[in-house]
């Protein structure tokens, strides 16, 4: 029987080194492949080239504004070009998102996979549950890394559709706010030019306050698809990664008791001085009167 149990032992160590082997020479190259995180990568190019173009015509709308012959355009370019900066931001964390899919992969299949192999194989020749649990965290959290940047992308896609809140959206309507100050500029000049700007105050009145009513519109909507943005490329990923190690600790969880451990150094070393000749050292557990002190004694 023992024989028997060694044979299955030496079998799983094999089989531990053999995958750790594969993961660290195969698998890491194929998961941090262009191929394999395809689908990401078109989803965060897609989005960087929509903010970028979303940026631009934003920088080009504030610039009209600033340019427009009236004084209620100048703090609404202000608030846009304040916009332009947020837009960088995220235009950043997109980048960044990119850098972690081609990382990821290598991670946790060149790194932390091999790793819970071999605490896994020490595991097998000491027996030692602690470090059984450690590999399977340490694969659950390998996993959880390479999944995070893909499922940050569905949620906030999700999040998108769900508002009805995109980039697309708000590039569409910036060019039609440009559009509506360009016409605003070109009939003040019209009625300017021809000396009838006093006669007809009241319709250049009633056409300021018109132009006025959809620019605040249009800045409340691109509020809004900044802050979805934000929420998509940071603070979703950052709550998917902590609800990762959350969950985790929820179904891996053991709580490391200091006194169990030395009764096991313990029980190990009594079992080997039955099974040795002459005299070996002994360990035993002390507890003083403090409660709260523990001694661990080496003889």
């Amino acid at each position: 029987m023992e024989k028997i149990r060694a044979n299955k032992r030496l079998i799983s160590i094999v089989v531990l080194v053999v995958v750790a082997l594969i993961s660290m020479f195969v698998l890491s190259t194929a998961a941090s492949s262009p191929k394999l995180n395809q689908w990401t990568i078109n989803e965060l190019d897609e989005k960087k080239t929509n903010v970028m173009e979303f940026t631009t015509i934003t920088a080009a709308t504030a610039t009209a504004l600033a340019a427009a012959p009236s004084d209620f355009t100048t703090p609404v370019a202000q608030q846009i070009m304040e916009i332009g900066g947020y837009l960088f931001i995220v235009v950043c964390l997109i980048v960044m998102e990119k850098i972690i899919v081609s990382l990821t992969g290598y991670i946790t299949f060149g790194v932390v996979i091999p790793a819970a192999c071999f605490l896994t194989v020490v595991y097998l020749l000491k027996g030692k549950e602690q470090l059984k649990s450690l590999a399977i965290k340490l694969v659950a959290f390998g996993v959880s890394i390479f999944l995070l940047i893909p499922s940050s992308i569905f949620v906030g896609n999700v999040i998108e559709n769900t508002l009805d809140i995109t980039v697309e959206q708000a590039i569409e309507q910036t060019e039609i706010a440009k559009a509506e100050i360009d016409s605003w500029d070109s009939f003040k000049e019209s009625v300017s030019d021809n000396g009838f700007w006093n006669t007809i105050t009241g319709s250049v009145t009633g056409f300021t306050d018109k132009i006025t009513e959809k620019l605040s519109n249009w800045l409340s909507r691109c509020i809004d698809t900044v802050a979805v943005l934000l929420i998509s490329n940071l603070v979703i990923p950052v709550g998917i990664l902590f609800l990762f190690i959350w969950l985790i600790k929820a179904l891996f969880g053991i709580n490391v008791n200091v006194k169990s451990v030395a009764n096991m150094v313990v029980a190990q070393n009594k079992k080997f001085a039955k099974s040795s000749t002459g005299k070996i050292g002994s360990i035993t557990w002390q507890k003083d009167d403090d409660e709260n002190s523990n001694e661990l004694i080496i003889k």
